[in-house]
C-alpha cells in the first residue's frame, strides 16, 4: 500500500514542496487540534453550566420558604419587642412619677426640719452669747448667724448646693436686712 501511494505522487510535486509548505501543514494541524480541544472544553463547560443551573434552581426552591419563615420569625420578634418597649416605657413613667412624688415629699418634710434645726441652733448660740456678753442685740446677731450657718450646712448635706428655690431668696432677704442695720437694737422675728 505504501508503494501505491508513493507511486501516485509525482516527483515534480515533491520537488516543489518547500519548508514553508511544511510549516503551513503543521500550523493547520495545530489549529485543528486547538479547535477540537476548545470544542470539547465548551461541551464540558455547558454540562457544568446545566448542573449549576439545576443546583441554583433547587437552592431557590428550598431557600425561599426558609427566607419566608425567617421573615415571619423576625416580624414576630419585632412585635414582641414593641410590647416590651411599651412595658419599659410604662415602667420608666411610673418610676419618674414615684421619683417626683418622693422628691416632693422629701422637700416638704425637709423644709421644716431645716428650719427647726437652724432655729434651735440659733437659740442655743444666742443664749450662750447672751450669757457671756449680756447684750441682747449681739446675742440675736450671733444666734441668727449660727442659724444661717446651720441652714446652709443642712442644705448642703441634703441638696449639695445650699438653699433651693424660695429658700434662696428668703436667705438673701434675711442677709439684706442684717446688712442694712434693721436687725440692730430690738430683735426682729424672721423665720
Amino acid at each position: 500500500m505504501i508503494g501505491v501511494l508513493t507511486s501516485s505522487i509525482s516527483p515534480m510535486v515533491l520537488s516543489s514542496f518547500s519548508a514553508i509548505d511544511l510549516l503551513w501543514i503543521c500550523l493547520s494541524a495545530f489549529l485543528v487540534i486547538v479547535g477540537v480541544s476548545i470544542a470539547i472544553a465548551l461541551l464540558r463547560l455547558s454540562g457544568t453550566a446545566r448542573r449549576l443551573t439545576s443546583l441554583l434552581g433547587g437552592v431557590e426552591e428550598k431557600a425561599l420558604p426558609l427566607v419566608d419563615e425567617v421573615n415571619g420569625t423576625v416580624e414576630r420578634v419585632n412585635e414582641q419587642l414593641d410590647k416590651a418597649d411599651i412595658v419599659t416605657t410604662s415602667a420608666v413613667d411610673a418610676v419618674s412619677a414615684i421619683d417626683r412624688s418622693v422628691r416632693g415629699i422629701a422637700g416638704f418634710v425637709s423644709w421644716p426640719v431645716r428650719k427647726f434645726s437652724s432655729f434651735t441652733t440659733g437659740v442655743k448660740y444666742g443664749a450662750a452669747s447672751f450669757r457671756t456678753e449680756g447684750d441682747v442685740s449681739r446675742a440675736y446677731e450671733a444666734g441668727r448667724a449660727a442659724a444661717d450657718r446651720r441652714a446652709a450646712d443642712i442644705a448642703e448635706e441634703l441638696d449639695g448646693d445650699g438653699y433651693t428655690g424660695s429658700e434662696k431668696s428668703k436667705a438673701s432677704n434675711n442677709d439684706d436686712w442684717m446688712q442694712r442695720g434693721e436687725g440692730r437694737g430690738r430683735p426682729q422675728r424672721h423665720i
